[in-house]
C-alpha cells in the first residue's frame, strides 16, 4: 500500500456524559414496588456518608438486610439460596400434610409445586446430552484406533 494520511478528526458531537449525582436520598415515590410484590414496610432511614468531594454515598450493604428466618421472604433455612437459584425444593411443602420441619427445613419452601419435577427433567436432559456427546467421542476414538477416517 501507499502512504496513509493523518487519522480522521474526532466526531463533532462527543458522547453524552452521565448526569451529575443527585445530592440527597431519593424519596419513596421515586422507586415504586412492582405490582406483583407485596407492599414494603417503611424502612429505617439508611446510613449516609460522604465521599471525598462531600457528596453523599449510600452503601448497598447498609441498605440490604437479610430477611428474618421464618418471614415470608425466608420461610426456612433451605430457602436462603432461592433468589439466586441455589436452593433445593422441599418435597413435602406442597403435599397434603405439608412439611413438618418448620423453619429448620434444609429445603426451599419458596419453590413452586412443580419445581422439583422441572429440575429433574432438566437434569435428565443434561445427562442425555452428555451421554450422546460421550458416545460420539467414543465412536471417533474407536474409529481412529482401527484406522478409520
Amino acid at each position: 500500500g501507499g502512504p496513509r494520511g493523518p487519522p480522521p478528526p474526532p466526531p463533532a458531537n462527543p458522547a453524552p456524559s452521565l448526569p451529575p449525582a443527585f445530592p440527597f436520598p431519593p424519596s419513596d415515590s421515586s422507586c415504586p414496588a412492582p405490582p406483583h410484590s407485596p407492599p414494603m414496610p417503611p424502612a429505617a432511614p439508611p446510613q449516609w456518608s460522604a465521599d471525598a468531594a462531600g457528596l453523599p454515598v449510600l452503601r448497598l450493604a447498609d441498605v440490604l438486610k437479610e430477611p428474618e428466618l421464618g418471614s415470608p421472604d425466608l420461610p426456612t433455612v433451605g430457602s436462603a439460596g432461592h433468589r439466586v437459584g441455589r436452593c433445593k425444593p422441599c418435597a413435602f411443602v406442597w403435599k397434603e400434610g405439608g412439611c413438618s420441619n418448620g423453619t429448620d427445613c434444609p429445603f426451599c419452601h419458596l419453590c413452586g409445586p412443580s419445581e422439583r419435577r422441572n429440575r429433574k427433567k432438566e437434569r435428565k436432559a443434561q445427562w442425555q446430552k452428555v451421554s450422546v456427546l460421550d458416545r460420539g467421542m467414543q465412536a471417533r476414538h474407536m474409529s481412529s484406533m482401527w484406522g478409520g477416517a
